[in-house]
Formats: C-alpha cells, structure tokens, sequence
C-alpha cells in the first residue's frame, strides 16, 4: 500500500479550508491526510507555512505548487495532467501563479477564526 500524502494548510485561512474540503472531495483513493499545521506540532518550516501548503511525501516536504503536483499523484482525476506538470518551464510559472493566488488568498476568501479549521470528511 502506498503511503498517504500528508498535506498541511492553514486552518484560519478561509480560502485554504475551501481549496482542502475541494480536493479531499476529489480523493477517492483516500490518498491524502489533511492537517491543519496550527492544530498539530509538525516538524516543517513554520515560516514558510505562514505562505504556502505543504504537502509530504516519501519524507520529502513540498512547498505551493510543488505540493499541488505531490498532491495531483494521489487525485485520479489529475492524472491525465500530470505529465503537463512536469513540462520545463511549468514549475515557474505554476510558483508565480501559486505565490500570486498565495498573497490574496485572505481577499479572496475573509479570515474566519471562529469556524472549523478541518475539511469535512466524507
């Protein structure tokens, strides 16, 4: 059986509970565990955390977009993206556009202290 990728997000981030509760709909493998980096002690750069997703497989952690395609392994319906992922040049611009999206996340979605921080399971 092959490990489950372990993802971290921030649970006071709106914006970042919605994108978790999107794709753990999307994994009906059940190939990802999600966990709220503010609720746990976990062993990965709390400063970096603060900015982006992590996500870890195979005892390597995966920061923004590199977590998304760690995570698109575990989503079946990524699969056929996957080798477009991995196209020179891409990992640049999928950063620029993760770092973008990353800056506004607290616009695009308000901060929300007061809900739960966890996706909904199934």
């Amino acid at each position: 059986m092959t490990p489950r990728v372990r993802v971290l997000y921030d649970g006071n981030c709106a914006f970042c509970r919605r994108s978790a509760r999107v794709l753990r709909q999307l994994d009906i493998l059940n190939g990802l565990e999600w966990v709220d980096f503010r609720r746990t002690n976990v062993d990965v750069d709390l400063e970096r955390l603060e900015h982006e997703m992590a996500a870890i497989a195979r005892a390597r952690v995966y920061f923004g977009f590199s977590a998304y395609r760690a995570i698109s392994w575990r989503l079946p319906i990524f699969w056929p993206l996957l080798p477009f992922l991995y196209v020179p040049g891409v990992r640049v611009l999928g950063d620029a556009i993760y770092k973008r999206i990353a800056r506004r996340r607290h616009r695009i979605c308000r901060i929300d202290l007061r809900r739960s921080t966890a996706p909904k399971a199934k």
